[in-house]
């Protein structure tokens, strides 16, 4: 199997740049930055040592934001290389505002793209995170300097296919020195492929995740401007739910005439068909990139440059869980005190929902009838949102030792 995937992506590898073009007219790479994914950089190597982090998007991200500075604060002499796959986690890294650490998008997974990266930027570590397992990036990467994997996580379903292919999933996860996996769940599936001794459990990196990815000063502007308007917000959503958000403000729109209702999707290049869908619906929908204010009579307000509002929203719908996708880190807007409400796919954050549901910090609804009778809930009964709010920040303020100990036990490979 792993000689038929080395295969088939140097069969794709001449393709790759008119695959990478498509993709630019579609708005899902950017126009000056697609060729990274090739291995072709503009930005220079820094010459002291260079930690490489690897992550797919923007939860993975946020989740070692706060490690980078850390490590940053610790040794001022470390500089950072972030790679990711997605446009919106590049914009959330302009926001995040760390030291000496650049971003660039990571190269896609063919010989001749990962041999050119590595070649360029020469780290020495490479840490990936969460289930990022590309074997041709990991195989050459290996050659040049130490892997750790923070955060490990390995799904069922993915648990279930490794299985078949045991001697792969092996191979893939021998190339890591060092894994911390997310939790002791994950840490039993991992041990399956890989020996006991290389794992040890920390805890989950999201737990301590920034609360937020905008920016205070815009914030408050967009709290005056909204006034007393009731409003939710929205985030992280994808495909399958956008409609079912807008038929749900529709809906509540009848009892709080003034709603407003704030949309974040997931990838940006999705905002322009949730404003043509909402207009269709009557509903007077606007683009942050095309309108900066908030007006009274905007209805959809939609941040298609992944603002996540946490700091100004009471009530905050989670995204990624009214559909089969599984969720999106919820304890981000628990971190900034806001109410949390998600549907019922949450799986690939199961422990952080069990914790939340036991703490009566969450509140799970199935469908978008519910996140409606919910909204209305939780509008109409302030001590209810209040208490909800309270409770979802308890648990997510109550890991503060993971940052710290990950901390040393990185620094033993740096």
């Amino acid at each position: 199997m792993k000689f038929f995937y080395w295969l088939t992506s140097l069969i794709y590898q001449p393709f790759a740049p008119l695959h990478l073009l498509y993709r630019k007219s579609k708005g899902k790479e950017l126009a000056g930055r697609y060729r990274e994914k090739l291995g072709f950089y503009t930005l220079k190597r820094p010459s002291g040592k260079l930690i490489w982090f690897h992550v797919a998007s923007i939860g993975e991200l946020n989740s070692i934001i706060p490690l980078i500075k850390a490590l940053s604060e610790s040794d001022k002499k470390l500089y950072f290389l972030i790679t990711s796959v997605t446009v919106s986690s590049s914009k959330v890294f302009a926001r995040a505002n760390l030291l000496r650490t650049i971003h660039q998008f990571a190269p896609l997974d063919c010989p001749s793209f990962v041999k050119r990266f590595i070649r360029y930027w020469k780290p020495n570590l490479g840490i990936f995170v969460d289930s990022e397992l590309w074997p041709n990036l990991l195989a050459t990467a290996s050659t040049q300097c130490k892997l750790i994997m923070v955060n490990g996580r390995l799904s069922d379903k993915s648990y279930r296919r490794w299985c078949y292919f045991k001697k792969v999933a092996q191979q893939l996860y021998d190339y890591f020195t060092r894994i911390f996996p997310t939790s002791v769940d994950d840490l039993n599936k991992i041990a399956a492929f890989v020996s006991l001794d290389k794992i040890k459990y920390i805890g989950n990196l999201k737990y301590i995740a920034p609360a937020s990815s905008g920016v205070p000063d815009e914030a408050k502007a967009y709290k005056k401007q909204i006034g007393k308007r009731k409003f939710w917000l929205a985030a992280s959503t994808h495909p399958g739910e956008f409609s079912q958000i807008l038929k749900v403000h529709a809906q509540l729109k009848e009892q709080y005439p003034e709603l407003l209702t704030i949309v974040t999707p997931r990838h940006s290049h999705y905002a322009q068909s949730i404003a043509d869908e909402a207009n269709h619906m009557g509903l007077e929908a606007k683009l942050r990139s095309q309108a900066p204010t908030i007006e009274k009579t905007t209805e959809i307000y939609i941040c298609d440059d992944f603002l996540l509002l946490y700091d100004i929203a009471d009530v905050v719908f989670m995204g990624g869980s009214l559909i089969p996708h599984g969720g999106q880190n919820m304890l981000e807007p628990a971190r900034s005190n806001c109410a949390v409400i998600v549907g019922p796919f949450t799986q690939n954050f199961r422990n952080i929902v069990e914790d939340l549901v036991a703490a009566d910090g969450i509140a799970v609804v199935q469908d978008s009838h519910e996140l409606q009778i919910k909204l209305l809930e939780l509008f109409s009964d302030n001590k209810m949102l209040d208490q909800l709010a309270f409770n979802a920040k308890k648990v997510a303020d109550r890991q503060n030792n993971i940052l710290t100990d990950t901390l040393k036990a990185l620094k033993v490979y740096i």
